[in-house]
C-alpha cells in the first residue's frame, strides 16, 4: 500500500500530529503524521491534501516532496504478525486555513509538537525521521 503524509509546521517550526484511533493495529493510539493511502488513479498531491482535509479539518497548500520514503511493517486487527507493508512518501505542507476537528473515529486527537516533547510520546518512527528532515 501506498501512503502519503503532510509535515505540516508552525511558525514555532513545530510539526502538527495526530493520534491514530485504530484499536487492534499495531499503532494504536500513537502520534502520526496526518496521511493516508492513495486512492486509486488519485494523483499523490492531491491524496495528501484530501487526507489531511479529512484527518484534520486543514486545507493544505503542498510545498514538495521530503527526499525520503519510508516503510512501515503494520500488523492488521486480530494478526499477531505485521500483513502489511507501507510506503510512505512525505510532503511539506503550508496550513491555508481550517481548524482542527478530529473525527473521533481515526483520529482522536492532535497539536503542534516540539522535537523534545515529540521523542517523549509514543511516536510513530517516520514522524520523527521527518522532524529530523525539515529541521536541517
Amino acid at each position: 500500500m501506498t501512503v502519503v503524509v503532510a509535515a505540516i509546521t508552525n511558525d514555532r517550526s513545530e510539526l502538527f500530529l495526530i493520534k491514530r484511533n485504530n484499536p487492534g493495529v499495531n499503532y494504536d493510539q500513537h502520534y502520526a503524521l496526518p496521511g493516508g493511502k492513495i486512492n486509486f488513479g488519485e494523483d499523490p498531491k492531491a491524496a495528501v491534501k484530501r487526507e489531511v482535509l479529512e484527518e484534520t479539518g486543514f486545507e493544505v497548500e503542498v510545498q514538495d516532496v521530503l527526499p525520503a520514503v519510508w516503510s512501515n511493517m503494520l500488523t492488521a486487527a486480530g494478526e499477531s504478525e505485521p500483513s502489511i507493508q507501507a510506503i510512505l512518501i512525505a510532503y511539506r505542507c503550508k496550513k491555508i486555513s481550517g481548524e482542527f476537528k478530529p473525527d473521533g473515529r481515526e483520529v482522536s486527537a492532535g497539536g503542534f509538537f516540539s522535537k523534545d516533547i515529540l521523542q517523549k510520546e509514543n511516536c510513530m518512527k517516520p514522524a520523527q525521521e521527518v522532524f529530523e528532515l525539515i529541521s536541517k
